[in-house]
């Protein structure tokens, strides 16, 4: 069963000065969504989740709606921005690892039945943040 603590990941259990100048940023601008996405409403219930075919970055609850929520950055839109950086192999990592995590998050979070998901892609681009609900399917 998953803790609501943070699951950590190897990254995560990492001290920062072990950890490149680009995963420290990514880790940075996964914290600011977290404090933007609990001021839209939703409630957070886990982050940085790892399985060996893929990583979800957050876990959210919004109503009855378990999302999932991957956070891109990329300094411009230049080659098609943070958005386009989730192809359809990415998806298919991320859906992948939901499908892992989805009995465990169904019993601790939604008492056992499985809840209607989402993927929802946080984009940052420079200074520009956008929020795109249902990103995928």
């Amino acid at each position: 069963m998953l803790s609501k603590k943070t699951k950590k990941t190897a990254a995560a259990a990492t001290p920062s000065r072990y950890l490149s100048p680009t995963q420290q940023r990514g880790h940075q601008y996964e914290k600011q969504a977290i404090r933007y996405l609990q001021k839209q409403g939703l409630h957070i219930l886990l982050h940085n989740l790892d399985a060996r075919f893929g990583e979800i970055d957050i876990v959210a609850r919004s109503q009855n709606c378990l999302v999932f929520i991957e956070v891109r950055q990329r300094q411009s839109n230049l080659y098609g921005g943070a958005l386009a950086s989730v192809q359809a192999a990415k998806q298919r990592r991320i859906k992948r690892a939901a499908r892992y995590f989805l009995p465990s998050l169904s019993q601790q979070f939604f008492d056992g039945q499985t809840p209607f998901c989402r993927f929802d892609v946080i984009a940052i681009e420079g200074q520009t943040w956008h929020w795109i609900r249902d990103a995928f399917r």
